[in-house]
């Protein structure tokens, strides 16, 4: 049950959840500069991370990130959970108010497909791919400004509905289903128009 989860990592506010993994373009350090412009103003919300810590390209990152928090006061405010299994990460997306994804490049992000499959509100830098992923409870701003990043996170704790949000995910769940025929026939018209190349 998602309540045991949450428990198990001690989790018992509303939170805003970040499930990238720790790398340096993944752009963690504008949630924790947005975090502090909350923090002096005395209300903080609490952001929750998973994902791989370690950056083969960038082995300072990680421990640079937990610098950051610690000197800004954050520890209580950004949570970092390290890797954890994916049916926990699913179980921390629903419980969540919002997904952030902050990066400044991206292939094609999972978090945001994911966001859409769930049918949760996500935060997203405004990188031309994620314009282009366009889910439908997505709110974009600029990766460079904290201060943009804070005032989205403020409006959407303040407009978040419970209920509206179950109604989102009930919607999305069905919506899914037609996306994955959607696909499987793409894929099949792709795989039939190769092997009628090769005749």
């Amino acid at each position: 049950p998602a309540r045991e989860v949450l428990l198990q990592y001690d989790i018992e506010d509303p939170y805003l959840y970040v499930p990238n993994h720790l790398w340096a373009h993944k752009n963690h350090g504008l949630i924790i500069s947005a975090l502090e412009i909350f923090h002096r103003n005395g209300q903080c919300p609490i952001v929750i991370s998973t994902g791989q810590t370690q950056d083969t390209r960038n082995p300072g990152h990680f421990p640079f990130l937990k610098g950051f928090v610690a000197n800004k006061g954050l520890e209580d405010r950004f949570r970092f959970l390290g890797l954890v299994p994916f049916e926990h990460v699913a179980v921390l997306m629903r419980e969540s108010i919002a997904l952030i994804n902050p990066s400044r490049f991206e292939g094609w992000s999972t978090t945001v497909e994911e966001a859409k499959s769930l049918g949760k509100q996500i935060l997203l830098s405004d990188i031309a791919v994620h314009k282009e992923q366009a889910p439908p409870h997505g709110a974009y701003f600029d990766c460079d400004a904290p201060e943009d990043l804070a005032e989205l996170m403020l409006q959407t704790l303040d407009s978040y509905d419970a209920q509206m949000d179950k109604v989102n995910m009930t919607e999305a769940a069905i919506c899914l289903q037609e996306r994955m025929k959607e696909y499987a026939m793409a894929y099949e018209e792709i795989m039939l128009e190769i092997v009628h190349s090769g005749n």
